[in-house]
């Protein structure tokens, strides 16, 4: 990280990537030359937003772009937005993965498959049923997990909430 810098590592899914805005103005890039143009003068620092959203990735997937690419960039701040609709998405990825034969990568994943009798070989819409009751659990888990292991690495965990642009809004709606 360049000297006098203050980074934030954002982790987030299409909307944050830009879906539904034109070039140049990803929420991030926007509230990056806002902040630079406010604060910079006042503080001395520079003010860095670096993306690491993923499209067609969940909340557990974040995580995991956190532990193994984000933190290696010295962050001050890990800002995670992340959709109402989480709750379902979560549930489907986590019992996809297990199907598939990819072992759950957080021991608490582990704890949660066991306590609702999911492995490998049970079928997906059993999955989804069994796994359902657990979601809220999951979630927060996983927020609680992302918060860690930013504070971790010296980086202040922060929760967004980002509405979707209103063209993809209009987009859905029709």
């Amino acid at each position: 990280k360049p000297p006098h810098t203050h980074r934030m590592v954002l982790l987030g899914y299409s909307h944050e990537l830009g879906w539904g805005v034109g070039d140049g103005e990803p929420f991030e890039a926007v509230a990056e030359a806002r902040i630079n143009a406010t604060l910079s003068p006042e503080t001395g620092l520079a003010y860095e937003i670096l993306n690491f959203s993923m499209n067609s990735h969940g909340l557990v997937e974040l995580l995991g772009v956190l532990d193994l690419r984000a933190a290696d960039f010295e962050p001050d701040v890990v800002l995670l937005s992340a959709p109402a609709a989480d709750r379902m998405f979560i549930v489907r990825r986590f019992a996809r993965s297990l199907r598939r034969g990819t072992p759950p990568p957080y021991e608490f994943l582990l704890e949660i498959a066991e306590r609702a009798g999911v492995d490998g070989s049970t079928p997906d819409t059993w999955a989804y049923r069994r796994l359902a009751p657990f979601a809220d659990e999951m979630i927060a888990r996983t927020y609680a997990a992302i918060a860690d292991r930013a504070r971790d690495v010296g980086a202040e965990p922060v929760w967004l909430w980002v509405p979707s642009p209103k063209s993809a809004q209009t987009d859905l709606e029709a």
